[in-house]
């Protein structure tokens, strides 16, 4: 064997691995946000009420008590909270609240890592939080 044939072989190598990559590349999920745009013209909004709930030590207290997720506000508000699953997203949940306190059975929750997503208003303010949290 010469090195002419080496280099065609390790050539034919490469190429086949690059076209499996591409094909494994094509077979996975998508694994974006449909929404991208709207939330890219958006996010100023966001980012200011992420901001004003900072700045204001409006951020809600999350506990784990007993069997429950507890959060408590600083003062009444009403909004919303989005359980995300960062491994799946057929698991998030929205729960609507319109008091400064309140509690999520965990066993409505699956163990792991979860992310929470507060958009809530209060005082005529409207504020967004973000929190990780791992449930047990």
């Amino acid at each position: 064997m010469n090195w002419g044939k080496k280099l065609m072989i390790g050539m034919a190598c490469f190429m086949s691995f690059i076209t499996c990559m591409g094909v494994y590349m094509f077979m996975q999920p998508d694994d974006y946000d449909q929404k991208y745009y709207e939330k890219g013209l958006a996010f100023d909004k966001e980012y200011d009420k992420e901001q004003r709930a900072v700045n204001e030590h409006m951020q809600p207290t999350v506990s784990i008590v007993e069997k429950d997720l507890k959060i408590l506000f600083h003062d009444n508000a009403k909004g919303q909270l989005h359980f995300i699953r960062p491994s799946d997203r057929h698991l998030d949940k929205t729960l609507i609240f319109n008091n400064s306190q309140v509690a999520v059975p965990i066993n409505q929750l699956a163990k792991g890592q979860w992310q929470l997503v507060f958009e809530w208003g209060s005082n005529g303010k409207q504020y967004l939080y973000k929190q990780e949290m791992f449930i047990p």
